[in-house]
């Protein structure tokens, strides 16, 4: 096969479309995140004992700094008795 330049260059744009799209669902889940737990009036160790996650992880995940995982994700809707489709 020889090498396409077109579609090198496509698949970087859909690499980078991807990226990006991530990226607004992972800002959108961590601003979410911080909301359910202000409205319980919990700070993020009361979360992160909840959900069974260390505090760290519950901070990079309301500023997006980190992709969560569905086992996680999980974890963190049933602490906060927030629906999943919901937070995103």
């Amino acid at each position: 096969m020889l090498w396409n330049p077109n579609l090198a260059t496509e698949v970087r744009f859909h690499v980078r479309a991807r990226k990006l799209e991530t990226a607004k669902v992972s800002k959108r889940l961590g601003f979410n995140t911080g909301e359910y737990r202000k409205k319980k009036e919990w700070t993020q160790k009361q979360l992160a004992i909840e959900a069974k996650l260390q505090r760290a992880r519950i901070g990079r995940m309301e500023i997006a700094e980190k992709n969560i995982g569905l086992i996680n994700l999980g974890k963190r809707s049933g602490a906060l008795h927030a629906d999943v489709q919901n937070s995103l």
